[in-house]
């Protein structure tokens, strides 16, 4: 009897110089991939997300199972399939197949990774890992365990440090719930030309926490110079939904932005002593001086 192989066998990780690994799957041949994109077609709307008729994602579901079977080595299949379930509402279900998705690339990667080493976005191969470990830390952050999604996107960091999934932010938000605004500050220093909201505020927020009121001033000029919306949003008693919030995009500066930063990270500005009065009369000033 032939012994049947673990997934991270028919895995390769190949060693690219300077540090750079990446993963491969020679074994998926040109008619797995078109059958991959024939189940995503199925399963998936042109922007990405699930579909919500579940005859579609049955079937989809069902065509990359039988990948799986045949391949179990296909972490872009598992980590769709867990898509497919977490829009059913089989959370356990999605989150087993992203932890199967992870694990099969982290037992590959123990053979012969050290912390020097890196694994970036820019090489494709690499993305279905990335973006299976990213799904699993949501997972965590989402359902209550903080200090597990950060030690999963601490690690996501690590291995691709230009952070091509926006990692960093989603670690703002978890150092936040655990009250270690220290964590927030220095890494925000990592990103010194960042325009991201939760890194621009966060870093405002964190220094308020930590009684550097001087430093906080400076940072909130900054913030404000890339993204006012949310300094006016922070500013006000009241925070009602633009009309119209949630059936166009969210873009970058726009008012849907302040309130949806506001909607995640409001309670954490409420919580910090004095943190909305510091904005208020921050805000004054700076109007007032351009008058």
């Amino acid at each position: 009897m032939t012994k049947k192989m673990s997934p991270e066998a028919d895995l390769i990780f190949i060693d690219m110089g300077d540090n750079e690994w990446r993963f491969d799957t020679p074994r998926l041949e040109l008619s797995a991939h078109e059958e991959f994109d024939e189940a995503l077609d199925i399963g998936f709307s042109d922007f990405g997300g699930v579909r919500q008729d579940k005859s579609k994602l049955y079937d989809a579901a069902y065509r990359l199972q039988l990948l799986i079977m045949r391949y179990p080595e296909f972490i872009d299949a598992y980590h769709h399939l867990a898509m497919i379930y977490e829009g059913l509402g089989k959370r356990e279900e999605a989150q087993a197949l992203w932890e199967k998705a992870t694990n099969i690339g982290m037992l590959k990667i123990i053979e012969h990774f050290c912390k020097t080493n890196t694994i970036k976005w820019g090489w494709l191969d690499n993305r279905p890992f990335l973006r299976a470990m990213h799904s699993l830390g949501l997972q965590r952050m989402k359902y209550g365990n903080k200090s597990e999604a950060i030690s999963i996107f601490e690690s996501i960091l690590s291995a691709n440090p230009n952070d091509n999934q926006g990692i960093r932010s989603l670690l703002v938000e978890c150092y936040f719930d655990i009250k270690r605004p220290e964590k927030v500050l220095r890494l925000c220093m990592k990103f010194p030309d960042d325009t991201d909201e939760n890194i621009l505020y966060g870093k405002v927020l964190a220094l308020l926490k930590l009684k550097k009121h001087t430093r906080a001033e400076k940072a909130l000029a900054e913030a404000f110079k890339y993204l006012p919306n949310i300094t006016r949003e922070l500013a006000k008693k009241a925070h009602r939904k633009p009309e119209g919030y949630g059936t166009r995009w969210l873009t970058h500066g726009s008012i849907d932005q302040a309130y949806e930063y506001w909607q995640r990270q409001g309670h954490v500005w409420k919580s910090t002593e004095g943190a909305q009065v510091f904005v208020q009369e921050w805000l004054k000033r700076e109007v007032s001086s351009k008058l």
